[in-house]
């Protein structure tokens, strides 16, 4: 599997490459007014706008002091994208099978600083975990987005 990550604080996270419609590296995200609070905003991408989230909000991590300016933009299935705003862009990483390990199933109980239903919301989100040579890759499954706003 390849994966495509990217960095949020010190944390490395990645998606399957072939959800990841395409990386921009310097992107000016508009605020939208009365948006969800996990909404980063919105990012125009060659004339077409995309919503844009914000993971540090919808995974409890803290924020860089400075806001992120890169986005990562995933394809969904009915021809529409979105992205999400990340700290810094990585590298495309080949991940075989067997160093991925399936964590939705075995979520432990969360931190008291989490509540239980941001705990619910971001279950959708996380696929795994990943190892590689210089750590753990948190695999995300970009389909799992959208529905973790509504939760």
């Amino acid at each position: 599997m390849n994966i495509c990550t990217f960095r949020l604080g010190s944390r490395l996270f990645g998606s399957d490459i072939h959800l990841v419609k395409e990386v921009v590296a310097d992107a000016r995200i508009a605020l939208v007014p009365q948006a969800s609070p996990d909404v980063a905003g919105l990012v125009n991408v060659r004339g077409k706008l995309h919503l844009v989230l914000d993971l540090h909000r919808m995974t409890g991590l803290e924020r860089l002091s400075s806001p992120p300016d890169r986005v990562v933009l995933f394809k969904q299935a009915a021809g529409e994208s979105f992205g999400v705003a990340v700290d810094t862009l990585g590298d495309v990483l080949s991940l075989p099978e067997s160093a991925i390990e399936d964590r939705r199933a075995d979520e432990g109980p969360d931190s008291e600083a989490r509540t239980d239903e941001r705990r619910r919301a971001r279950h959708g989100i996380a696929l795994g975990v990943g190892r590689t040579a210089s750590g753990l890759v948190v695999l995300l499954d970009p389909r799992g987005l959208l529905p973790a706003l509504e939760s």
